[in-house]
């Protein structure tokens, strides 16, 4: 059993995690059923994450938050 089968009900912190590898760990998580707070540079970004059409992801994001305001 992988590490990655040991993720249910966790909770992890995806840094910079609107784009690239960090986005698809955070995908990746959700599935793996683990709770996620995804931060990234700007607002938008991290929402675009939740509109995709995955229950997994809806129910497993608990928030997003920007880095920094611009």
């Amino acid at each position: 059993m992988l590490y990655i089968d040991k993720l249910d009900n966790k909770v992890a912190l995806i840094y910079a995690g609107t784009s690239g590898i960090a986005e698809i760990t955070a995908l990746l998580y959700t599935k793996k059923r683990a709770k996620v707070a995804i931060v990234g540079h700007n607002e938008k970004r991290p929402k675009a994450i939740l509109d995709k059409d995955s229950q997994s992801i809806k129910e497993s994001v608990k928030g997003t938050r920007p880095l920094w305001n611009d």
